[in-house]
């Protein structure tokens, strides 16, 4: 489902999607995304630029974010995933790419 308010409260006052990215200080492409669907979220910086320049309630602007960083949420945790807690042991890391491609 669309996030109608955001799309509503955009096309009111004539601005196009580039506009309101730019106003927003995000990308064109994850305003599309927010407004598009209510399932996608963004990390809380970026929801608190989207806040303002969309002039967003408490509950909407609580709805841009994941879930452990919504304060209404009984799983909220917003130290979650913090790169000291980050497992890196888990990833593999490629060391066969000699950086030479772009020269």
């Amino acid at each position: 489902m669309q996030r109608e308010y955001m799309i509503q409260f955009r096309k009111k006052r004539g601005l196009s999607i580039q506009d309101m990215a730019k106003k927003c200080k995000i990308s064109k492409t994850l305003l599309e995304m927010l407004e598009a669907s209510e399932d996608v979220v963004t990390h809380p910086n970026i929801a608190e630029r989207v806040r303002k320049a969309y002039k967003l309630t408490e509950k909407q602007y609580e709805g841009l974010m994941p879930e452990h960083h919504r304060k209404s949420s009984p799983n909220y945790n917003p130290d979650l995933y913090r790169e000291d807690d980050f497992d890196y042991a888990r990833f593999a890391v490629s060391t066969g790419w000699s950086g030479t491609h772009f020269m």
